[in-house]
């Protein structure tokens, strides 16, 4: 009976309406999420996360428009991915422990190192954004800060599970003055249809259409198409994943847009940001 519950919990968390067999390599992977699930409370309640920040760039200027906070868990010396942790969060009911700590600690942090006008960007899930408490606790965690800048980055599966919620929740956040992005935008499958329908100020397009848009003309016609799109509905683009000169220069034909990549800055630690004038030069001599 405990193999058949795991083999079910397994389908469910891999796909939907997807079937799955029981073996012994799925019950230790089981058995080692279980204790991720575990330890990860004890991380939470004990601030044993952290955040690093990956600059968000005009391609125009070079100027940092913002920057992405991501969580990181470093246990025992092994980085936990940040989206294995925002899962067993959801699979131990922490979601709104997670949320608190996160949101709480992004105001915090980049309030000692944001410039005026820039902006912090922080990832929810789908489940954290349509849970119940999700916009109370928003309003109420916004309420202790007189000065911010926050944009809220939501996945494709937001808008996949429950539409009119979404758009309901992406209103109220407007309301807060709390801008949405749609993250790894291009890997669902009624996005397109539903854009003009969503108060959102940008869409960050996945980074697999990036990869090989310089070489294949596939590629870069989905791109293409992207991004035209949005700057016709007037939503502002942000292209990830830039880690080669060549996709630099490929993007050059879509400014202004934003860029984020590895080809500026890794995602670092607040006390370790790259300062901005070293980050135009970067931009300035791979224009050349």
């Amino acid at each position: 009976m405990i193999a058949a519950d795991n083999a079910m919990y397994e389908a469910k968390r891999n796909k939907r309406h997807s079937a799955c067999y029981y073996t012994d390599e799925i019950g230790d992977k089981i058995s080692e999420r279980n204790q991720l699930s575990s330890k990860l409370r004890h991380a939470i309640e004990n601030e044993q996360l952290y955040l690093v920040f990956q600059p968000i760039i005009c391609s125009n200027s070079g100027t940092i428009k913002g920057y992405e906070a991501l969580t990181r868990w470093n246990l025992d010396g092994t980085h936990i991915n940040p989206e294995l942790v925002v899962s067993l969060a959801e699979d131990i009911g922490a979601s709104e422990i997670f949320y608190k700590w996160l949101i709480k600690t992004a105001l915090k942090e980049t309030s000692h190192f944001l410039k005026q006008s820039q902006f912090v960007a922080i990832n929810v899930s789908a489940k954290q954004f349509l849970d119940e408490y999700f916009l109370t606790n928003t309003r109420q965690f916004l309420s202790m800060y007189d000065d911010f800048l926050i944009e809220l980055e939501i996945t494709e599966t937001s808008l996949l599970t429950d539409f009119e919620e979404t758009t309901y929740r992406i209103d109220e956040l407007n309301k807060l003055g709390i801008k949405v992005m749609i993250d790894d935008f291009g890997t669902g499958y009624s996005s397109l249809s539903r854009l003009k329908h969503l108060n959102v100020d940008k869409i960050k397009i996945d980074r697999s259409f990036l990869l090989d848009a310089e070489i294949d003309p596939k590629s870069a016609g989905i791109y293409e198409s992207i991004v035209g799109l949005a700057q016709k509905l007037d939503i502002d683009v942000v292209a990830e994943g830039i880690e080669t000169t060549q996709q630099f220069a490929f993007l050059g034909q879509f400014s202004p847009i934003y860029m984020q990549g590895y080809l500026f800055q890794k995602p670092l630690p607040k006390e370790k940001q790259r300062p901005e004038a070293e980050i135009r030069s970067i931009i300035l001599k791979t224009d050349d």
